[in-house]
């Protein structure tokens, strides 16, 4: 997807270990006002989630991770297209994911993820349904074809039907 940005991170390595910068201003337009770290279990799915105002920068600093996206923005020429890609820590990279843009996260492996947001964590900016929804038209490369493990929130999200009609209510109500 076009929108999407990655950023590739370069290391700095010596007799004593290494450094990566992981954020720079001058990598994005939005200015990070809120910063998470995340530990994961192997088989675990987060998402898909959409916001309707906050950009997500999101750094794998261990582990391995599978990143479903799918361009939500009808005025987007990636409208409705999703894929998959695979992140690996031992590969650092920061990728910038734009309000409207629903992504959600497969951990094969135990991993770590920091990310940042540019405006602070609001349940109500945060829609979500179903991972596995047919309308993603997504492969997921699950450990034996396992339900992966998910959050109460995620095994109860609705279709993807219901998370576009909620989706299109929230940019309606938001201000001109």
């Amino acid at each position: 997807m076009k929108d999407i940005v990655y950023t590739l991170l370069q290391t700095f390595d010596d007799s004593r270990g290494d450094l990566t910068e992981i954020f720079r201003d001058n990598w994005a337009n939005e200015r990070p006002v809120q910063w998470n770290y995340v530990r994961s279990k192997p088989h675990v799915m987060r998402g898909f989630h959409v916001h309707v105002n906050h950009t997500d920068h999101l750094i794998l600093v261990e582990g391995m991770m599978h990143l479903g996206l799918c361009d939500m923005r009808k005025e987007s020429p990636d409208f409705m297209k999703s894929e998959i890609i695979t992140l690996e820590a031992k590969e650092p990279k920061v990728v910038t994911i734009p309000p409207g843009i629903a992504h959600c996260f497969y951990y094969p492996i135990k991993s770590v993820l920091i990310y940042a947001v540019d405006e602070y964590w609001n349940n109500t900016d945060e829609l979500g349904c179903m991972w596995n929804d047919a309308a993603f038209g997504l492969n997921w490369p699950l450990i034996n074809d396992e339900t992966p493990l998910l959050s109460e929130r995620d095994i109860s999200a609705t279709t993807f039907d219901s998370l576009i009609r909620e989706l299109n209510e929230k940019r309606n109500q938001q201000p001109t």
